[in-house]
Parts: C-alpha cells; sequence; structure tokens
C-alpha cells in the first residue's frame, strides 16, 4: 500500500534524475546519446489495489463493494485484443501467517508472495486486473467490478529493493532482466477452484504501457484516473492463475419459498372446509464448481417445531383438532425426499425438496401487526446436515417463509316469527297479545358466537317507535348447527294506546355477531309483521212479550219467549187483548257502535241486508197501540261498549185458540270502521203470543137471544168413519148429566130457527157437518136484568161403526160462533 513518505521518494527519485542528466553532458555525449533509453532504477514497493477503499461497503442501499471499471471499459480503445504477453503474475507462495485452505466461494484477503515477470526489455505502469465476483470477468466487467493492483514506490526498505523504475513516475515498471519480486502482499481474491485440482484458481488481466509517456501519478500521488491500461489493443495479457491454497468444498446454500401456485395465506373458513395445506419448496444449492456435495438430513421447523425428513411425515386423523399441525409429504423430483438417507447434489446444482404441512387452527392468536385483519403467523424454516470430509456438518437455519390464516368475520343468521300474524282490533283479554320469536343461528363453522348490539324496534304504520323488547336475550357461544331461540311477548294494545284496523305492526331485531378473536361481522336483522284485523261489532238483541199494555222497559216484568191472553175473534176491537214488546239491544262487542236500521215482524230469511216486513195475520191492527221504536236508530244512537238501549211497542191481537202471533225482530249494526257490510253485524230474535182457550158459554140476559152455529168435523187420524145425530148428540153440559139441546129437554131455554137435521150423519176423516139454531131465554127464567142463566159448554158426541162412543175429544171436534 502507499506510504506517508512519498514525496522523499519523488525527491529522490528527481535528484537521481539530475544526476544522471548531469553526467551525460559533462561527459560530451552527442544528441544520439542523449535520445537513448533511461537506466532502471531499483526502487522498493508494495502492491496497492485500487480503489482504496475497496473493502469499505459502501452505503446500504447500494448494496455494493466499491470496485473500479474493468479492462475493456478503462482502456476505451476501439479494439482490445490482448494478445501479447509481455507481463505475467508468476511464481505464487503463501505469505506468512497465511492459511493453506479456504472455503469454495469465499471472498478472501490473504499474503502472498509472488513475481511480476516480463519478456519484454522493459515495460512501463503494469497492473493486474481482478474481480471477486464470480460473474464479472476481468476484461470484460461489466461496469464496475475491478480491483486494479499496481506496484507503488514507497521508501519502507530503500536498502533492499524489490522493483525498478524507469520513466520516474509512483508506478513500477518491470524490464526482462529483472522481476519485481513482492513478499506478504494482502491480496483479495475469491476461493475457487476451476480446473478441479483442489487449488485456487485466480483470473486476471496484466496490462502495461510499452512507452514511458503515460504518467499514473498526480500531485504527489497515484492518481485513480491515470491507473495503468493497456497502451495498444494487444497490450494486456488475461489467464490464469494458481494460489497454492487447498479449495474446501463450500456449504450448501439454503432458500426456502413458498411453492409455485398455492397460498401463502389461507382463510379461517377455508381451513374449515379443508383448504388446509401449505407447501413449502426447500432448495439446497450446491455453490462448488467442481464438488459435489452429499446432503445426509434435512429438518424443517414449522411454527416452532423441528420435523425431521422423511421420519416426520405423518398421515393426519380423518377429524382434526385445534392447533393440529401434521407434515403429511415431503417429495423430490424421484420421489420421498432422502428416501435412500442421503442426496447427492453436483456442482452447481439445486436439490428441491418439497413438504406440504396441514394446519388446523381456527381460533387465531394475532401474531400478524401489519394488518388490521386477526391474522396467525406460521415462521417456517429449514436446515440441512452435509457430508464434508467425512464428518457431518450443519448449516442452517435457511431464509423465514411466513405464510399466514386469516379471520373470517363471523356470519350471524336471525329469523324472525310472530305468532299470531294478525289481530283483532279488539276483543277479550290478551286479544292483542303476539308471541315472537327470534331464532338465532351460524353460517360460520370456523367461529363460536357472541351476538353484541343486539336489540329490538317495533313500528306502528312505519312510525312510532319503539323499543327494549329484547333486554333479556344473550346469545353467546354459537355454533353452526346450533338455533337458540329468545322469545317474548307483546300487548300491542297496551304499547300502542290507539290500536285501528288496517294498522301494520312492524318488529324488528338486529344483531352483531362477534367471534372469539374480536372481529364483528355485518349486522343482520330480521323482522315480523302483525296486521290488526277488523272487527265486526257483536250485537245481541232480546224481544221479550207481557200481556197488556206497559210501558217498563225492565226485564224482568216481561217474559223472554212468549206470553197469552184469551182468545179474540170478535170483529169489533174495542175489546181485544193488547200485549206488549220490550225490545233490548246489547253491545256485546268491545267497541261502540250505530244502530243502523231495526224492523219488527221481520221476514226471514235474515242477513245484513235488511228484510221486509210481514205481520202476522192475527195482530189485530198494525198501528202501535202505544211505544216508538224510532229511538232506536240514526247517525246520533251510538251504543257504548256493554250499553243496553230499549224500546216498547204496545199492540191489539185476537185469534182463536189454535192461532199465535209469531214476531220476530230484527236489528242492524255498525261501528263506522269498515266498508260496505264490513264492520256490521245483526241479530233477531223472535217472541210469541198464544191465545187460550174462552169456555164457551151462552151467557144470556133477560130479552136477549144468541145464535149458535155448531160445526162438526170428524178428526183426521180416525181409522173408521163416526155417525153423529145432531138431535141426539149435540149436548149442554150439566149436571147430573149432559142433556141434548135440540129436543126441548131443556126449560130455561127455548131453541127456534133449527137448521140441524134429525138424520144420522156418517163422516169420514176430515169430514164436517154444519147447523145453526136460535137460543132464546125461557119465560119461565127468572126476570133478573144481566143474569147469566147458564154458563155450560156445549159439547158434540159421536159413535163409531160399531155403536159405540168415541173419545169425543179425538173423534170430533165442534166449533161455536157466539
Amino acid at each position: 500500500m502507499m506510504k506517508q513518505s512519498k514525496r522523499k521518494v519523488l525527491v529522490w527519485l528527481k535528484n537521481c534524475l539530475a544526476v544522471f542528466i548531469a553526467s551525460v553532458m559533462l561527459a560530451g555525449l552527442s544528441s544520439q546519446a542523449l535520445a537513448a533509453k533511461p537506466t532502471p532504477i531499483d526502487v522498493f514497493s508494495d502492491i496497492t489495489i485500487f480503489p482504496l477503499d475497496y473493502l469499505v461497503e459502501t452505503p446500504p442501499m447500494s448494496g455494493q463493494f466499491p470496485r473500479e471499471d474493468c479492462v475493456r471499459d478503462r482502456a476505451n480503445l476501439n479494439s482490445l485484443t490482448c494478445t501479447a504477453n509481455d507481463v505475467q503474475l508468476a511464481q505464487i507462495t503463501l505469505g506468512s501467517d497465511t492459511a493453506n485452505t479456504c472455503t469454495a466461494g469465499d471472498v478472501v484477503t490473504a499474503k502472498l508472495n509472488f513475481n511480476v515477470k516480463s519478456t519484454a526489455n522493459i515495460r512501463y505502469d503494469w497492473a493486474f486486473y481482478t474481480t471477486t465476483n464470480p460473474d464479472a470477468d476481468p476484461l470484460e466487467g461489466p461496469g464496475e467490478q475491478c480491483l486494479i493492483w499496481v506496484g507503488e514506490i514507497t521508501d519502507d526498505d530503500p536498502t533492499t529493493p524489490n522493483s525498478q523504475s524507469v520513466n520516474g513516475d509512483l508506478c513500477t515498471d518491470v524490464t526482462k532482466a529483472q522481476d519485481a519480486v513482492f513478499t506478504d502482499q494482502e491480496i483479495t481474491f475469491v476461493c475457487a477452484d476451476k480446473d478441479g485440482d483442489t487449488q485456487v484458481d485466480l483470473d486476471y488481466c496484466a496490462t502495461w504501457n510499452q512507452n514511458d509517456d503515460a504518467l499514473c501519478n498526480s500531485n504527489g500521488v497515484i492518481d485513480p484516473a491515470l491507473l495503468p491500461t493497456p497502451g495498444a489493443p494487444s497490450k494486456c495479457n488475461c489467464e490464469t492463475v494458481t494460489i497454492p491454497i487447498t479449495v474446501l468444498a463450500s456449504a450448501p446454500t439454503l432458500s426456502k419459498s413458498i411453492t409455485s401456485g398455492t397460498p401463502s395465506s389461507l382463510t379461517e373458513a377455508e381451513i374449515f372446509a379443508g383448504t388446509n395445506t401449505f407447501s413449502f419448496d426447500l432448495n439446497i444449492t450446491n455453490p462448488n464448481s467442481t464438488t459435489n456435495l452429499v446432503i445426509t438430513s434435512i429438518t424443517d421447523e414449522f411454527d416452532g417445531v423441528d420435523y425431521d425428513i422423511p421420519a416426520g411425515i405423518t398421515t393426519p386423523p380423518a377429524t382434526l383438532l385445534e392447533d393440529d399441525i401434521y407434515l403429511i409429504s415431503a417429495i423430490d423430483n424421484d420421489g420421498q425426499c432422502l428416501e435412500s438417507g442421503t442426496e447427492t447434489i453436483t456442482p452447481g446444482s439445486t436439490y428441491t425438496c418439497t413438504v406440504k404441512f396441514v394446519v388446523h387452527n381456527l381460533d387465531l392468536d394475532d401474531t400478524n401487526t401489519s394488518t388490521p385483519a386477526v391474522a396467525q403467523d406460521y415462521v417456517d424454516k429449514f436446515s440441512v446436515t452435509w457430508r464434508e470430509d467425512g464428518l457431518d456438518a450443519d448449516v442452517g437455519p435457511s431464509n423465514d417463509v411466513t405464510v399466514s390464516i386469516t379471520d373470517v368475520p363471523p356470519i350471524l343468521t336471525v329469523q324472525k316469527s310472530a305468532n299470531p300474524t294478525a289481530i283483532p282490533e279488539s276483543g277479550v283479554t290478551d286479544f292483542d297479545k303476539v308471541d315472537y320469536t327470534v331464532t338465532f343461528g351460524s353460517e360460520s363453522g370456523w367461529d363460536t358466537i357472541t351476538v353484541i348490539s343486539l336489540g329490538d324496534t317495533l313500528l306502528q304504520n312505519g312510525k312510532e317507535e319503539t323499543s327494549g323488547y329484547l333486554t333479556g336475550c344473550s346469545i353467546s357461544g354459537l355454533d353452526a348447527g346450533e338455533s337458540p331461540t329468545c322469545d317474548y311477548s307483546v300487548n300491542l294494545a297496551t304499547a300502542y294506546a290507539d290500536l285501528n284496523a288496517g294498522d301494520v305492526f312492524k318488529n324488528t331485531v338486529k344483531g352483531t355477531p362477534q367471534d372469539e378473536e374480536g372481529s364483528s361481522g355485518g349486522e343482520e336483522s330480521a323482522d315480523a309483521t302483525v296486521q290488526v284485523n277488523n272487527v265486526d261489532p257483536m250485537v245481541t238483541l232480546t224481544k221479550y212479550v207481557r200481556a197488556g199494555t206497559s210501558s217498563s222497559i225492565d226485564p224482568n216484568d216481561y217474559d223472554d219467549v212468549s206470553t197469552s191472553v184469551e182468545e179474540f175473534q170478535l170483529e169489533d176491537l174495542s175489546g181485544a187483548p193488547t200485549v206488549t214488546y220490550l225490545f233490548e239491544v246489547f253491545n256485546s262487542s268491545f267497541e261502540p257502535f250505530t244502530i243502523i236500521d231495526f224492523v219488527d215482524f221481520a221476514k226471514a230469511p235474515f242477513s245484513l241486508n235488511t228484510p221486509n216486513t210481514e205481520y202476522d195475520p192475527n195482530l189485530a191492527d198494525t198501528t202501535p197501540v202505544s211505544g216508538d221504536c224510532s229511538n232506536l236508530t240514526g247517525a246520533d244512537k251510538d251504543v257504548a261498549v256493554g250499553e243496553k238501549v230499549y224500546c216498547t211497542l204496545t199492540f191489539k191481537v185476537k185469534g182463536d185458540e189454535e192461532d199465535s202471533v209469531d214476531n220476530t225482530a230484527w236489528v242492524l249494526v255498525d261501528d263506522g270502521e269498515g266498508t260496505g257490510t264490513n264492520g256490521q253485524d245483526y241479530d233477531t230474535d223472535p217472541a210469541a203470543v198464544d191465545f187460550t182457550p174462552v169456555t164457551p158459554a151462552l151467557a144470556l140476559d133477560l130479552g136477549l137471544e144468541a145464535i149458535v152455529e155448531v160445526t162438526v168435523t170428524a178428526a183426521s187420524g180416525n181409522r173408521e168413519t163416526i155417525d153423529f145425530s145432531p138431535f141426539a148428540d149435540i149436548l149442554l153440559v150439566s149436571t147430573p148429566e149432559d142433556k141434548p139441546i135440540l129436543n126441548g129437554g131443556i126449560t130455561e131455554f127455548t131453541v127456534t130457527n133449527i137448521d140441524c137435521t134429525n138424520a144420522t150423519q156418517t163422516l169420514g176423516p176430515n169430514e164436517s157437518y154444519s147447523c145453526s139454531f136460535k137460543v132464546s131465554q125461557d119465560s119461565n127464567a127468572p126476570t133478573v136484568s144481566n143474569l147469566t142463566v147458564i154458563e155450560d159448554s156445549i159439547k158434540v158426541q159421536a159413535q163409531d161403526d160399531d155403536g159405540n162412543y168415541t173419545d169425543q175429544v179425538d173423534a170430533v171436534t165442534a166449533t161455536i160462533v157466539d
């Protein structure tokens, strides 16, 4: 290397040159003598390698050591043949304390002894170009890849010169007559055996100048810009020399990567579905150019656990458990890795063993903080053992390769149902009660879910929100396949005071799932809709009846079914009996209604349509004697819930004992909430009036008379004819025995105008015989005004065809017209 005494060397060289020039002048040499070559001067020099800081690494971003341009780039000549061999590097031996071995591929700095030889008389400013880049060439480079050796003159040991200088600059020259000899020079080179002799082979290119005018120094130091280059296209020599250092095989280089086409990351969902394999390429390269490498073992470290290959290969169980990891295969180009126990890698080749791991992990630890998502990383690397000089040596670990399992947000399912889905607008207790059921599920088989932010809202017709119904619901530990429920009930009429037909209540539940890693999924919701249906009003009509005229509206004063009055058949209605009907309309529904129509003596069939009126023929007069029901109906006739309203009607009736007055009332109500017949209801209720018979009597005052008309009809159920003789068989009921009225045997009456025959009448079933007679008071009767003489009934008797008197009631009937 260049020393600090270079200024002294320069002074010394100048003095030598001055003495030389003076000697020539004093001797009177001719001009031809002055043109002769200078005489070489013995000097001491060391090898200086450029660039001077070649061992100092440049800033980390470059990642390179500084180097100079190689021969071709530095010569800057149009052509470069390097056909001369004027200067050579020769007789290389090891310097002091230099190891006699090195590892292939290493860049070594060692002390070497060597000579610089010249086959020409003199060659100026020689230099050697070498490179520490196995992929570069001293001649071609390319670029800044070379170290440049020059002999730099120093005064370290001027009494023991080792080289010569001719042209006077700081770079030594070399002559054929005398080699430059260098001892213990620190030289940097690559430990590489290129010819297979196990010795280090050094590629170099020697350059020189055949002229003495190319000086290498400036300002007293060697100028890197003036470093020696070929003086002509041929003035360089490139060859390989041997350094007597034994090259030991270089350890294999290890490189690990994810197998092409396989994932570096899997999701929880993929793991759950069985896509759970990571694949790695274990690349082992033999960096040596001539020596085989033997690999004796490979150990892969996955997630901190060592797996020997192939011993660590395992067939996983059908069902994997949490945190299970299995090495399932290790394959090279001809089968299982290290199947024979060793693997030989030829020089420069790369052996690849592809390993696959099955991983099952669904409860992740967030070991990857570089991403916002939860991810668990797994680091994989490997080491090998190789055989060196009969012994096994370990190499590794390789570079780290990271794979990961990433969290997938949980997927929640929510279903909601309502029972019932429709309620009436009114009704008995709990008519408005709706039972809601919320069912939760998970579509994330890889997660255990907790439901957070669980809430429930209820809307009436899209507004009037209420909430808080799910306060007691909690869902945690939810796994796929489970379906827990939350049940609750809402009385809608309590939650909303204004409940009307047509209202729609929408109840929505919302929940957000969170998995065991703390990741939240999307909010899920479900709703159930309940419709409020119109309820037709319910009306109960009760019709009461009593004999006589009454204005009472107390049902206790009436009969709910029927009443009876004495028969009456006279044309003069002034004495006709009266009956009073009481009508009770009861609101038995749960909302007010209006009575919109009312019909008495309504004709069936009945519906919401107003029926026709049909008066019973036994109604003596269709005009009520008293009472008025017009107060029941009208737009303002609202009947409150549970309220009863009343009205009465009194009629005259007439009829025989076989007659009755049948009367059905009909009422129609409306709650005002429907359209058409919706929201309406009707009811009917009958009441009957029966006629009780009055005993026929001849009740005559003095001076009065009566016409009696007798009709005898044989019963329809008779199985034979009957015989009837009017004079013998029309009897007046008396004591001690009944007496024929037409044969003059009764002294209290005089019977005249008899049109009844004395002949026997034979009557079949339903056959009749009629006749009449006049009855007047006998003159022998007491002469008391308005005195009823007799009140005995007239009856008829008949005989069957055997002469036996029949049951008079069943055999015949008699009608007496007063």
